[in-house]
């Protein structure tokens, strides 16, 4: 290929957006991967815009990328999803997502965000917490060369919410406690008004169901521990509650539970998440969530806030960290005393 050529090549812009991601993908395992001694077969991964099955949307895209292993798809590829939420003006994000997802396909999915995955995720440029990397100066400066060369990110953000049908009242969730910890669980959702008149029965194994699973569990726990034990814990009971709901929300999208949050330490909630999964009013769900930030528990995620309220942003639990010895401190006393609720129940 003669120089004039070569130059002619790299001033053409990619005006699709999956042309796009390929593109930047070819870039980053020659700059990226390459460099840091890891094999990318992008023969083996397909790459799109779309929203990812748990989260992708939400108000504030939850998750922002997926990549599911080979076995998920007909086509036995990687399927990597970026979500729409990101536009042009996130050019650095996308890319540094994109990156994320690849290096899951590089061990097909396998390793999650454990210490595997950390190593490569290091290597290509990434840092912070694991489940949520952000792009260092070393990358960004990558990633805005390629840009120099393919082009903005031809993409317009997708607003989820605009024609979105706003739910003017909300049902209970209903669920079987017994159900939830087998792993399968059954819900269903009803006014408060016909609750009150008489719980259901579960329609799988006819245990009367509850509008809050986590406090039938912690009223289970206090009937089956002769004596019950009082948390050593300087949270309230309540704080103690959103704290273990977060712990289960975290592994609806993992698939971890408690101690594999360790590896994992994937403990994103928004707050209006909680009034649904704990069935408190705002002004509880907003209290609690004030003071557990006070306690430094919880904070706010980085990048998010353009929602207008903290109340409807993304969340995160401080697990497994020197500043957030207290919750740490909680959750294993949890695994130690009361173990079998402290395995996963989603796997």
């Amino acid at each position: 290929m003669t120089h004039e050529n070569k130059e002619k090549e790299s001033k053409v812009k990619q005006t699709n957006r999956e042309s796009w991601l390929n593109s930047m993908a070819q870039e980053l395992k020659k700059r990226v991967f390459a460099k840091a001694g890891l094999k990318l077969d992008l023969n083996t991964i397909k790459i799109s815009v779309g929203y990812p099955p748990k989260g992708g949307a939400s108000k504030v895209g939850k998750a922002i990328g997926v990549c599911f292993p080979k076995a998920a798809s007909d086509a036995n590829v990687n399927e990597i999803f970026i979500n729409p939420c990101l536009d042009k003006s996130q050019v650095t994000k996308v890319a540094g997502v994109l990156v994320h997802e690849l290096i899951h396909a590089i061990d097909d999915c396998r390793n999650g965000h454990g210490p595997v995955f950390r190593r490569m995720a290091i290597a290509c440029g990434l840092e912070g917490k694991m489940t949520a990397t952000t792009e260092s100066a070393k990358l960004k400066e990558i990633i805005n060369n390629i840009t120099k060369k393919i082009g903005p990110y031809p993409h317009k953000k997708l607003n989820y919410e605009i024609g979105r049908k706003k739910q003017t009242t909300r049902n209970l969730k209903i669920e079987c406690p017994k159900c939830w910890q087998t792993g399968d669980p059954y819900f269903v959702r009803m006014s408060r008004t016909m609750f009150e008149k008489a719980a259901p029965k579960c329609g799988v194994c006819g245990t009367k169901m509850v509008d809050d699973v986590t406090t039938a569990l912690i009223d289970d726990i206090k009937a089956v521990s002769n004596p019950y034990v009082e948390m050593d814990s300087d949270f309230t009971l309540l704080e103690q509650a959103m704290i273990f709901e977060a712990v289960r929300m975290s592994s609806d999208v993992c698939t971890g539970w408690m101690t594999d949050m360790e590896d994992e330490n994937l403990s994103w909630f928004i707050g209006e998440d909680m009034i649904d999964r704990l069935n408190w009013s705002s002004e509880v769900v907003g209290g609690v969530m004030a003071s557990l930030e006070k306690k430094g528990a919880i904070y706010l995620c980085e990048g998010v806030g353009e929602n207008g309220t903290k109340f409807q942003d993304l969340w995160v639990l401080k697990c497994y960290s020197g500043s957030s010895q207290n919750v740490d401190s909680l959750i294993k006393q949890w695994e130690k005393l009361f173990p079998e609720y402290c395995e996963n129940p989603y796997i």
